[in-house]
């Protein structure tokens, strides 16, 4: 796997005024292409500290890739491409070409300065320039000493385009081969994944670096072959399957609920959802999906118990006798929401998100989640202990795991405990 550095140049990175995007975006997607980003450096607008960074960069074996954002417009405090020249003790040019142009395209819009446009169409001798479709600044592209040098605009926008259209060729992604693998995991908190894959991964830590990458919603496994043996990752994949099959919801970039959606498309299932506590949230995960229209006929947010009866047709006994928040309210939500968009599956949620309306018997934190398939219903209680957004988020990833399990055969409709 080759390695990769990033220098981000700006004053309003070091000073903690602007957030440095860029170095995040092209560290993923660098490694999606094989190319494991070793540091990320901020400079401020200065040649020295910008000729500083290079040099540090480059004695730092084995990169063979450095990522310069930031700093080539054509303004006072832009002083990357000083920076460049200096470093490669390169020639200057005016490049009249695209002096003209960038006359032509700023004539009718933004006014810019004859003196300005003038400096942004310096050119040096000893670089390739790229094209820049969305901006003025153009990237550069030199290799020095073996290694690969991208100095790029610092608007992220431009980046993104840029690596697309012009980077990703000159990597030359062809001859990469693919030493690299992310299992996602649902329905598992990372201490007991880790334990349940140390007997699978010990064997491998010698050639493959494991990292864990846990947040609210799912857990990321990354896996990263540093060895030459190409089947080490096929093999621990399979071994992992064989352990903790039911946990993986698929790999690469799929979410749970593609996951979710996936299934429901290939059995050929229709899917209603009444939500409570988590506002619509669930149903917005699933219509963010591609094809969800396939399988996805519509949802209530039956926030108060007012909808719930009007809408859902929850009799006033059920609120009285067991309360909105509760393991009866819940299975009937599902049903009733089935019977209502003519679904082979209803799905419900009813909880307390907090900050209050928590009591002993039913604590904030207190949801309910009911799936009814087929006339018959599965209802299980949670109590998660979080902030009012994390209880959304862990409710509706919980939610459609346990779709996901019902979708595998993984679920007991016998199981009525409550």
């Amino acid at each position: 796997m080759s390695k990769s550095a990033i220098i981000t140049i700006g004053d309003e990175l070091i000073s903690g005024y602007r957030l440095d995007t860029n170095s995040k975006w092209l560290s993923k997607n660098l490694s999606d292409v094989n190319i494991q980003n070793l540091s990320v450096v901020s400079v401020g607008d200065d040649p020295n500290a910008i000729i500083e960074a290079i040099a540090n960069e480059c004695d730092k074996s084995p990169i063979r890739y450095i990522f310069i954002t930031g700093g080539i417009g054509p303004t006072d405090d832009d002083c990357t491409y000083a920076a460049i020249k200096s470093f490669l003790k390169s020639d200057e040019y005016l490049d009249k070409d695209y002096l003209n142009e960038l006359s032509i395209r700023f004539k009718y819009g933004q006014k810019i300065s004859k003196k300005l446009l003038i400096k942004q169409a310096m050119k040096l001798r000893d670089v390739e320039y790229l094209p820049n479709l969305n901006g003025s600044a153009l990237p550069m592209f030199f290799v020095r000493d073996k290694i690969t040098f991208f100095v790029l605009p610092g608007v992220p926008s431009e980046i993104k385009d840029i690596y697309k259209n012009s980077i990703l060729a000159k990597i030359n992604k062809s001859k990469l081969s693919r030493d690299e693998l992310t299992l996602k995991f649902a329905g598992i908190s990372e201490t007991v994944l880790h334990e349940k894959l140390e007997s699978v991964l010990k064997n491998y830590l010698k050639t493959v670096k494991v990292s864990f990458l846990p947040n609210f919603r799912i857990i990321n496994l990354r896996l990263i072959n540093t060895s030459e043996d190409k089947n080490i990752l096929k093999e621990i994949k399979d071994n992992i399957l064989a352990n903790l099959g039911d946990y993986c919801i698929g790999e690469g970039d799929i979410t749970l609920e593609n996951a979710v959606l996936k299934i429901l498309i290939s059995k050929g299932l229709t899917l209603s959802l009444a939500e409570s506590c988590t506002g619509g949230y669930i149903s917005k995960l699933i219509t963010d999906c591609a094809g969800s229209s396939m399988v996805f006929k519509g949802s209530i947010v039956a926030y108060s118990n007012e909808v719930k009866a009007k809408e859902l047709s929850i009799s006033d006994d059920f609120f009285k006798n067991y309360g909105a928040v509760s393991f009866e309210v819940a299975e009937e939500m599902s049903k009733s929401i089935a019977r209502k968009l003519n679904t082979d599956i209803g799905m419900s949620v009813t909880g307390i998100s907090g900050p209050d309306g928590g009591t002993e018997d039913k604590p904030v934190g207190l949801v309910y989640i009911s799936i009814t398939y087929l006339n018959k219903s599965f209802t299980k209680k949670f109590n998660f202990r979080v902030n009012r957004d994390g209880h959304r988020l862990i409710t509706a990833s919980t939610a459609l795991n346990m779709l996901r399990l019902m979708l595998l055969n993984k679920i007991d409709f016998s199981d009525k405990k409550k």
